[in-house]
């Protein structure tokens, strides 16, 4: 540390712990800094549900109970601690969190939470604290910034219903996720409730008393039989009505190519309506051209020698339903792929997090903008 930073912290010291002894300072392992024998040690997040934002010093004790150290929580925006108020481990943590800046006021906005830890027990805590996310709730362990996308208007949606109070409770859980991969799963959760609800309402609708009618609403939603790639499908294919925006969408995956390729086809499972990689080429291609229409999918193409193409009816239906399954494919993909991470599924790392953010929740929110703003469905479901 340098020497006139470490004059200053001493003087500090001196004048509001009113120790004339001072301080001592050494750093350990070139890396962490211990001051009368506590070491600090950053700690750079704190599981959010534990309530820690009054609380004082909480205490840390070994394995076999003995008392090591203390947990210092500090870091809120909100909060802006007076130094001369501080005790004695947290003015420590002051010194190691303002070492790179200068101090020109009389409080102070933490950017570190701190663990200090007695340094007779610090080789045992630099043992264990690679684990502190399971035993403690903390983590010294620093993420990049999360994925944040730039916006330079906001278009107004009219027409949206909520469903149901579920589905605003899920919204306002998406809104206020830090993750893209949980903020995905929230909006995924919007079209998952519809497919109950919807069910529910049918039946509620029924002003017969011929059981037919009841059998013929089962009959069409096969209740508690329907895969739930087959319920989003059911969804989409109903209520979906502006394609053209979802295809808009659908062209961020350029962006991704490698990602995607190794999800939704390297990865894929029979679902997958592209069954070669020269049809995946053929879509990618045309969603690059800006030319992904009932003409340009039903006609063949040459891709790597072989002729291919994407429908095999040259409608719009045909179109439209290649759009739902396919557009449902590559959501039911993300969503096990981030809630199941496992052998067999694309396995997401931290920096894959844009490829959900940049175009999976793009494309999530464009089809639940466009179902819940469809009058049909809120007749369907009495909004």
């Amino acid at each position: 540390m340098d020497e006139t930073k470490l004059s200053e912290f001493e003087d500090l010291y001196k004048e509001f712990i009113g120790d004339e002894d001072g301080v001592s300072y050494r750093l350990i392992d070139n890396e962490f800094h211990c001051f009368n024998d506590y070491v600090l040690v950053p700690v750079k997040a704190i599981e959010k549900s534990i309530n820690i934002t009054e609380a004082d010093d909480i205490e840390i004790f070994s394995a076999d109970g003995t008392l090591i150290g203390y947990l210092c929580p500090m870091a809120y925006p909100e909060n802006e601690y007076v130094i001369a108020r501080l005790n004695e481990k947290r003015l420590f943590a002051f010194f190691v969190d303002n070492l790179d800046y200068s101090q020109q006021s009389d409080s102070y906005s933490f950017i570190n939470h701190y663990v200090a830890i007695e340094s007779n027990w610090f080789p045992y805590y630099k043992t264990v604290m690679g684990t502190s996310e399971y035993w403690g709730g903390y983590t010294h362990k620093n993420l990049n910034p999360t994925n944040s996308r730039v916006i330079n208007e906001i278009k107004i949606r009219e027409g949206i219903k909520i469903p149901s109070i579920n589905h605003e409770e899920s919204i306002v859980l998406a809104v206020h996720s830090s993750s893209s991969f949980e903020r995905f799963l929230k909006y995924y959760h919007q079209i998952e409730l519809l497919f109950d609800s919807l069910f529910i309402s049918r039946l509620k609708n029924i002003n017969s008393s011929d059981l037919k009618d009841y059998a013929m609403i089962i009959k069409e939603f096969n209740h508690g039989k329907k895969s739930e790639l087959d319920t989003f499908k059911y969804i989409l294919k109903k209520y979906l009505v502006n394609y053209s925006l979802i295809i808009e969408k659908m062209k961020l995956v350029q962006n991704h190519l490698n990602i995607a390729n190794d999800m939704f086809y390297v990865l894929g499972k029979e679902h997958n309506p592209l069954k070669s990689n020269e049809e995946w080429s053929l879509l990618i291609d045309l969603l690059s051209r800006g030319s992904l229409d009932p003409i340009s999918s039903f006609t063949f193409q040459q891709v790597n020698g072989s002729s291919v193409r994407l429908i095999t009816k040259n409608n719009q239906e045909a179109f439209n339903d290649f759009i739902v399954n396919l557009c449902s494919y590559w959501i039911y993909r993300m969503r096990c792929c981030i809630a199941h991470n496992k052998i067999g599924e694309y396995i997401f790392s931290y920096n894959d997090e844009s490829f959900v953010s940049d175009f999976g929740e793009h494309l999530l929110l464009e089809i639940i903008r466009d179902i819940f703003s469809n009058p049909i469905l809120h007749a369907d479901i009495n909004v």
